[in-house]
């Protein structure tokens, strides 16, 4: 009797221990950034697409930076596009390296992010060399808890591998993002564009501030245009690329205000920021001299029509 107490006493444990390292090992479970597809088989020269995922594992991320390498010889980097990303606010702008064969980003989601596919972004990689291709990423790489503390989230990681072949698996090139720019038609999300003045920014000078996304290839640039009295009226814009927060040439803020977000495909949306009502005397002595110049040709135009009519009724005479 006591043999068979004590054998059962043992299973317990053992039933307890195994439960145990079941429900812990759920516990520990951190969030996983992966990468889609985790593998494939492309020919040279090919261009493909590689999404950058998020599965949070039920928890709040708040900001998420990335630092990928990549086997430089056989592999470059195209392009990297943000269309359609959990991240709308981006520290650092996704940059690359194809000499050192490496990919970095800092970017956040203000309410926090809980799902099992978010979107990060998309690398663009053409095969320049036939090979083993594995894509990984760096210890650097880290997420944030959306605690309100900064909490670094518990992270799992998922590489990709391809194999670039010598022979094309298909005689015309593979280009994915060709085809996804080709069927990028919509243009940038509508935005605002803010004026504002820190002390503890550009030297307390007036900037815009300024941000938009795109559903599908995402963002490739901005251009800004201040237009002056005369530009208005002849409606001539001196674009200048630029980004948020952006230094202000008139510092008066007399001059109306245009923002164009262009994304990768080519679309482009522009949004407007009227000026202040500050009139100075310059302004007014531009009205007066358009307002002369106009009368005057008016005048001008007149007189000659009169003088027309009257060598018309005198050759009728």
């Amino acid at each position: 009797m006591n043999y068979l107490i004590s054998n059962f006493k043992i299973y317990l444990i053992l039933f307890f221990v195994f439960v145990s390292s079941f429900l812990f090992f759920d516990f520990c479970q951190g969030a996983i950034i992966y990468l889609e597809p985790a593998e494939g088989e492309y020919s040279l020269n090919d261009t493909f697409i590689v999404d950058i995922r998020l599965d949070s594992q039920g928890e709040y991320i708040n900001a998420v930076e990335g630092h990928l390498s990549f086997p430089s010889d056989i592999l470059e980097v195209k392009d990297f596009s943000q269309g359609n990303s959990i991240l709308t606010l981006w520290v650092n702008q996704p940059t690359f390296s194809n000499q050192v064969g490496t990919i970095s980003f800092v970017g956040g989601v203000p309410a926090g992010y809980q799902g099992v596919n978010g979107l990060l972004g998309r690398v663009i990689f053409e095969a320049s060399q036939s090979g083993q291709a594995k894509v990984g990423f760096g210890s650097k790489s880290q997420a944030l808890l959306n605690d309100g503390l900064g909490t670094k989230a518990v992270l799992e990681f998922s590489e990709a591998n391809f194999n670039v072949l010598i022979e094309g698996l298909e005689e015309i090139e593979k280009d994915e993002w060709a085809e996804e720019m080709e069927q990028d038609k919509i243009p940038p999300e509508s935005f605002e564009i803010k004026i504002s003045q820190d002390p503890s920014i550009l030297e307390g000078r007036y900037f815009i501030a300024f941000s938009t996304t795109d559903k599908q290839t995402g963002i490739d640039y901005y251009e800004i245009a201040e237009l002056d009295f005369i530009e208005r009226i002849t409606n001539k814009a001196k674009w200048q690329r630029g980004s948020s927060p952006y230094l202000l040439e008139d510092q008066n803020l007399k001059s109306l205000i245009k923002v164009k977000a262009v994304d990768k495909a080519g679309n482009w949306r522009i949004e407007t920021l009227k000026p202040p009502l500050k009139f100075h005397w310059q302004d007014l002595l531009w009205i007066i001299l358009i307002v002369l110049v106009g009368l005057g040709i008016i005048f001008f135009a007149t007189t000659k029509l009169k003088r027309k009519e009257a060598r018309n009724r005198s050759k009728n005479l």
